[in-house]
């Protein structure tokens, strides 16, 4: 069960999520930490980073959404941390 949830929520911004991925570096390896990502459905330039993204998150959702909060809400109610 880990300690800690990062909720990333994304949305055609390929350049912004590689960045987040980056920053978060070693932090996703450990076992206390678990990363959502909530993509709104982005279009196909952001394919490749979120095929890349999408093995490494614990939680990967691709579907539109109702906007930011939606985005966030789905990312919490899935949150196993605090």
């Amino acid at each position: 069960m880990p300690n800690l949830t990062i909720i990333t929520i994304h949305l055609d911004d390929p350049d912004g999520l590689h960045k987040t991925f980056e920053s978060l570096g070693p932090t996703l390896r450990s076992e206390s930490v678990e990363w959502i990502v909530v993509d709104g459905g982005s279009d196909r330039q952001s394919a490749a980073v979120l095929k890349a993204v999408e093995s490494l998150a614990d939680v990967f959702i691709s579907e539109p959404d109702e906007g930011i909060y939606d985005a966030m809400n789905k990312g919490t109610r899935l949150a196993a941390g605090e």
